[in-house]
């Protein structure tokens, strides 16, 4: 599955790393997806965000933030996506076959971390960010840039 990334998505993956790394966690899990996401201020998610559904990113970033450990010790070795963050690939799969696309991408992974469990889903869902809004944003963002 990882073929079908962009690069961008595959960068949101390596910045969720980071953002583990940072906090000394050797799992990456949703909330590092998330603020992954979220540290690519040009990507289509966070014009999603922004400009269609009138999010601040910075206010989820905070939201975040707030509930992590502050950084710590730096893991040794590979780290490891939690079940929770593989599922949300998963996702990010099938929501970009929902709308025509062979490849994954920053809104595909964002409409994943929505249907997630965890604090990237919560930090989400009290911003005012829906599922289903941000379906119907994405396929008419994706209309619009044809």
């Amino acid at each position: 599955m990882w073929q079908r990334f962009t690069e961008r998505a595959r960068r949101i993956v390596f910045n969720s790393q980071e953002e583990a790394t940072q906090r000394g966690e050797i799992f990456v899990g949703t909330e590092h997806m998330l603020l992954g996401l979220l540290r690519d201020k040009d990507s289509a998610a966070v014009r999603l965000l922004t400009g269609q559904i009138g999010v601040f990113p910075e206010r989820i970033q905070a939201a975040v933030e707030a509930q992590l450990k502050p950084e710590g010790e730096k893991p040794d070795g590979d780290q490891k996506l939690t079940q929770e963050a593989k599922l949300t690939i998963d996702r990010a799969y099938e929501e970009s076959q929902r709308l025509g696309n062979n490849y994954i991408d920053s809104e595909h992974l964002l409409l994943g971390l929505i249907g997630s469990k965890g604090l990237a889903a919560e930090a989400l869902a009290e911003a005012g960010v829906t599922l289903d809004e941000t379906r119907r944003e994405a396929a008419a963002m994706q209309v619009k840039d044809r």
